[in-house]
């Protein structure tokens, strides 16, 4: 009779326990929904403020496909945006050498500032640029993640 009676007590033990597990993955859900309710709000400012900036702003691989544009890089080069996703910037580079020596500083120190860069506009014009670029993770459902991406600031100083 003790046999089945620790037999029990041992079920009781297992059951209080799951019971205990199972609620604190409740709470760790209802926590984890709470985050990312709060998440589209913090997409939603950050992508106003961008818009308020001045300066172009875009997010590309690294081998040099835009995977996110601002509207102020749009208008700077002439583009929209349908013709800009996934454009390398090597097509609108007027010297691909300097873009090649921009790679070479960011991978060194993992950022640049103030980087002259010649682009070409959509109409074949040249405008002189001052990049600033750095190398971010992201994990957005228009970014691929798990990769790293250059996210720049582009100032036109003609």
């Amino acid at each position: 009779m003790s046999t089945q009676f620790k037999t029990e007590n041992q079920h009781e033990q297992g059951l209080t326990a799951l019971r205990r597990y199972v609620s604190e993955y409740e709470e760790m859900e209802i926590e984890r929904k709470q985050q990312e309710e709060k998440l589209p709000v913090s997409k939603t400012k950050i992508r106003a403020a961008a818009k308020q900036r001045k300066d172009a702003i875009y997010i590309s691989t690294r081998d040099g496909k835009f995977v996110n544009i601002n509207q102020q890089m749009l208008d700077l080069l002439g583009y929209d945006m349908d013709e800009m996703m996934g454009m390398d910037i090597k097509h609108i580079c007027v010297n691909p050498v300097d873009l090649d020596r921009l790679q070479k500083e960011i991978d060194q120190k993992g950022y640049v500032i103030s980087n002259r860069l010649k682009l070409y506009k959509k109409d074949g014009t040249e405008v002189s640029c001052l990049i600033t670029s750095t190398i971010r993770w992201y994990n957005e459902d228009n970014i691929p993640g798990n990769q790293p991406m250059f996210k720049s600031w582009v100032r036109c100083v003609n």
